[in-house]
């Protein structure tokens, strides 16, 4: 296991000691190849420009590839990653052997302990990416992206979730389908919840997703706005113990607290405002002046109206 470790190490640094090589030579003919190199207005100069004039090294750049284990899940998505690396940085990756020595150094587990064995014995897989790549996507990718995506695509519902988090959800799955456009709308569709189809329900529904992705994420956004507006009308219940007293408007249009308005009585001439608040303080009835009730549940009030 010790010398297994060993030769594993040995095999990183040799990886990287030719993907480091690789580099400067494709440095090196792009510089030489540029004509801002070579000074035509003069004669050249009899010392020779230095080697780090002539060959300027640039560091790969671009993204951070996370190594790639044999998951059969993450497989497509490794492999999508390098391929950015070899666009970001089109100089330093030139040969097919240098990409293929680039994923490998990418990989660990099981993923790299395969790709050791085929590398070492020369195997003709390792002599271009594309090759590469489909034995690896055939060894530790089993599965069918378009038939799962599709499954999905039948089983994904909005359900509570906002029409614009299904809508992403829907299209990523539908990337990796193979349905038509009309198709795809009529799945999305489908999926989303009885509110949105009901207010779609009235209109006609354009032909393509997108479209009618668009229709479906502003219905759903104006559905929320009014909803937010309701309860924002919705009146606040007094708290208990809370008392607010009436207000209602006088002929002078001020505000007059319902406690200081005698209802119109029948017979009687208005109380005066002493009268008022004696019977107020003794719980006195502001109609009949006996004790024990009030107005609203006076009897002799209610004997004069029959």
């Amino acid at each position: 296991m010790q010398e297994l470790h060993a030769n594993q190490g040995r095999f990183q640094s040799s990886l990287e000691d030719m993907i480091s090589s690789l580099s400067h030579q494709a440095q090196g003919v792009v510089g030489a190849a540029d004509p801002e190199q070579t000074d035509a207005s003069g004669p050249p100069s009899r010392e020779g420009p230095t080697a780090e004039t002539r060959f300027p090294i640039h560091e790969p750049r671009g993204i951070q590839i996370e190594r790639y284990d044999g998951n059969p899940g993450t497989c497509r998505s490794f492999l999508t990653n390098c391929l950015l690396l070899f666009e970001l940085n089109p100089s330093c990756y030139v040969t097919e052997r240098a990409r293929v020595a680039s994923v490998i150094t990418h990989l660990t587990g099981r993923a790299r302990e395969w790709a050791t064995a085929e590398w070492t014995k020369q195997s003709p897989v390792c002599q271009s990416y594309a090759d590469f790549s489909s034995a690896l996507t055939r060894v530790f990718d089993h599965g069918t992206p378009g038939r799962k995506s599709s499954r999905a695509l039948l089983s994904l519902r909005q359900g509570k979730t906002r029409v614009l988090d299904y809508a992403i959800e829907f299209r990523t799955l539908a990337a990796e389908s193979r349905w038509n456009n009309h198709a795809l709308a009529d799945v999305f569709h489908h999926g989303l919840a009885d509110n949105i189809k009901d207010q779609l329900a009235p209109l006609d529904l354009p032909e393509d997703l997108d479209s009618l992705v668009d229709l479906a994420v502003r219905l759903d956004n104006r559905l929320m706005e009014r909803s937010k507006e309701r309860s924002s009308n919705v009146v606040r219940p007094p708290a208990q113990g809370e008392h607010h007293p009436e207000v209602t408007a006088s002929r002078g249009g001020a505000p007059v607290h319902a406690l200081s308005v005698e209802p119109m009585q029948v017979g009687h001439t208005p109380l005066s405002p002493g009268e008022r608040q004696r019977r107020f303080k003794e719980g006195s009835c502001f109609y009949c002046g006996q004790p024990g009730h009030i107005l609203a549940h006076c009897p002799a009030k209610d004997r004069a109206h029959q």
